[in-house]
Protein backbone atom coordinates (compact mmCIF):
# COMPACT_ATOMS: atom_id res chain seq x y z
CA UNK A 1 0.00 0.00 0.00
CA UNK A 2 1.66 3.35 -0.95
CA UNK A 3 1.48 6.50 1.98
CA UNK A 4 -1.22 8.39 1.98
CA UNK A 5 1.72 11.34 1.49
CA UNK A 6 3.19 9.96 -1.48
CA UNK A 7 -0.35 9.31 -3.17
CA UNK A 8 -0.81 13.54 -2.77
CA UNK A 9 2.34 14.36 -3.68
CA UNK A 10 2.34 12.43 -7.23
CA UNK A 11 -1.30 14.25 -7.71
CA UNK A 12 -0.47 17.47 -6.25
CA UNK A 13 3.12 17.67 -7.00
CA UNK A 14 2.92 22.55 -6.60
CA UNK A 15 2.71 21.34 -2.94
CA UNK A 16 5.90 19.88 -2.03
CA UNK A 17 7.10 22.85 -4.18
CA UNK A 18 5.39 25.40 -2.27
CA UNK A 19 6.37 23.43 0.94
CA UNK A 20 9.70 23.64 0.60
CA UNK A 21 9.89 26.84 -0.83
CA UNK A 22 8.18 28.11 2.79
CA UNK A 23 11.22 26.38 4.25
CA UNK A 24 13.96 28.07 2.52
CA UNK A 25 12.37 31.21 2.90
CA UNK A 26 11.79 31.06 6.97
CA UNK A 27 15.64 29.46 7.08
CA UNK A 28 16.79 32.64 5.40
CA UNK A 29 15.21 35.17 7.46
CA UNK A 30 15.85 33.17 10.54
CA UNK A 31 19.76 32.78 9.33
CA UNK A 32 19.81 36.58 8.53
CA UNK A 33 18.67 37.26 12.23
CA UNK A 34 21.46 34.94 13.28
CA UNK A 35 23.80 36.62 11.42
CA UNK A 36 22.57 40.19 13.37
CA UNK A 37 22.88 39.18 16.20
CA UNK A 38 26.38 37.02 15.92
CA UNK A 39 27.87 40.52 14.07
CA UNK A 40 26.55 42.87 17.09
CA UNK A 41 28.39 40.26 19.64
CA UNK A 42 31.70 40.62 17.37
CA UNK A 43 31.72 44.00 17.07
CA UNK A 44 30.78 44.79 20.75
CA UNK A 45 33.12 42.10 21.92
CA UNK A 46 35.88 43.40 19.58
CA UNK A 47 35.44 47.06 20.58
CA UNK A 48 35.79 45.96 24.40
CA UNK A 49 38.67 43.90 24.00
CA UNK A 50 40.32 46.90 22.19
CA UNK A 51 39.61 49.03 25.14
CA UNK A 52 40.47 46.81 27.54
CA UNK A 53 43.96 46.68 26.25
CA UNK A 54 44.34 50.56 25.54
CA UNK A 55 42.88 50.95 29.26
CA UNK A 56 45.83 48.53 30.25
CA UNK A 57 48.74 50.48 28.20
CA UNK A 58 47.07 53.94 29.80
CA UNK A 59 47.27 52.12 33.30
CA UNK A 60 50.42 50.72 32.49
CA UNK A 61 52.03 55.04 31.44
CA UNK A 62 50.23 55.63 34.44
CA UNK A 63 52.33 53.69 36.40
CA UNK A 64 55.56 54.66 35.06
CA UNK A 65 54.71 58.18 35.63
CA UNK A 66 53.74 57.77 39.47
CA UNK A 67 56.83 55.93 39.73
CA UNK A 68 59.20 58.16 38.21
CA UNK A 69 57.81 61.58 39.43
CA UNK A 70 57.09 62.90 42.52
CA UNK A 71 53.45 63.65 43.61
CA UNK A 72 53.77 66.81 44.40
CA UNK A 73 55.54 67.53 41.27
CA UNK A 74 52.57 66.78 39.52
CA UNK A 75 49.94 69.05 38.29
CA UNK A 76 47.34 66.66 38.13
CA UNK A 77 47.68 63.24 40.07
CA UNK A 78 44.08 62.34 39.28
CA UNK A 79 44.82 61.74 35.69
CA UNK A 80 46.92 58.91 36.50
CA UNK A 81 43.77 56.85 36.97
CA UNK A 82 41.42 58.76 35.37
CA UNK A 83 42.50 58.33 32.44
CA UNK A 84 42.44 54.61 31.49
CA UNK A 85 39.53 54.25 33.73
CA UNK A 86 37.84 55.63 31.00
CA UNK A 87 38.54 52.94 28.48
CA UNK A 88 38.11 50.37 31.46
CA UNK A 89 34.51 51.34 31.72
CA UNK A 90 33.55 51.55 27.44
CA UNK A 91 35.01 47.59 27.74
CA UNK A 92 32.92 46.87 30.95
CA UNK A 93 29.85 48.01 29.30
CA UNK A 94 30.96 46.33 25.72
CA UNK A 95 31.31 43.26 27.85
CA UNK A 96 28.13 43.47 29.31
CA UNK A 97 26.05 44.49 26.26
CA UNK A 98 27.59 41.30 24.10
CA UNK A 99 26.49 38.87 27.10
CA UNK A 100 23.14 40.49 27.12
CA UNK A 101 22.42 39.90 23.53
CA UNK A 102 20.69 36.52 23.55
CA UNK A 103 22.59 33.10 22.85
CA UNK A 104 19.70 30.94 22.09
CA UNK A 105 19.29 28.14 19.93
CA UNK A 106 19.82 28.65 16.01
CA UNK A 107 16.78 28.26 13.83
CA UNK A 108 13.64 27.98 16.80
CA UNK A 109 11.20 28.53 14.36
CA UNK A 110 12.44 26.32 11.89
CA UNK A 111 12.84 23.47 14.17
CA UNK A 112 9.42 24.08 15.50
CA UNK A 113 7.54 24.14 11.88
CA UNK A 114 9.40 20.85 11.16
CA UNK A 115 8.57 18.97 14.39
CA UNK A 116 4.39 20.01 14.18
CA UNK A 117 5.20 18.97 10.37
CA UNK A 118 6.43 15.51 11.76
CA UNK A 119 3.63 15.29 13.83
CA UNK A 120 1.22 15.85 11.40
CA UNK A 121 2.70 13.08 9.50
CA UNK A 122 2.43 10.58 12.03
CA UNK A 123 -1.03 11.60 12.48
CA UNK A 124 -1.70 10.99 8.43
CA UNK A 125 0.38 7.71 9.24
CA UNK A 126 -1.55 6.34 12.61
CA UNK A 127 -5.01 7.29 10.62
Amino acid sequence: MIHPLFMRLAAQPSLFTEHALAYAELARAEAGLLGQRWLRRGVLAALGLGSAALSLGLAGVAALLAAALPFQAMPAPWALWAVPLAPALLAAACTLLARSTPADSSFPLLRRQIESDAMLFHEVDAA
